[in-house]
């Protein structure tokens, strides 16, 4: 998402209103870095890995949209994804924050991925979403 902004800011042409990447020229170049609370992605290439995910500098968040699957990750001391601690009572606070974050970042998308502030399993993924 943050490709064609930093294109567009590199050979200085404006950057549309209307889009959701940021330039990351300033971190190229050193001037100013790019600072962050979270980064909202997803994969939809197939039905079955369909993913949303919201990331940190620290830790990961990642929901499976045909399952209902959670995963979290502490990034810092494994930034390899390699040790899911979804189930350790220890880290369910903060997986919390961050799946609240993902309900913010959903609502209102036409797949439907949340009601009643919970996230709902099964919605179709959309590789293209419709625009108004």
């Amino acid at each position: 998402m943050d490709v064609m902004p930093t294109l567009l800011d590199l050979v200085g042409a404006p950057v549309p209103a209307c889009v959701e990447g940021s330039s990351l020229k300033g971190e190229i170049t050193g001037e100013h870095p790019l600072e962050r609370d979270y980064l909202h992605g997803e994969h939809s290439g197939s039905r079955e890995q369909s993913n949303q995910y919201v990331v940190t500098k620290h830790d990961k968040y990642v929901w499976f949209t045909q399952t209902g699957v959670e995963r979290y990750f502490d990034l810092d001391a494994d930034p390899r994804e390699e040790h899911d601690l979804s189930r350790d009572p220890a880290h369910a606070e903060r997986a919390a924050e961050l799946r609240a974050i993902l309900i913010d970042e959903l609502r209102g998308r036409e797949e439907g991925h949340v009601a009643n502030d919970e996230l709902v399993v099964g919605r179709t993924p959309r590789a293209v979403l419709a625009r108004d």
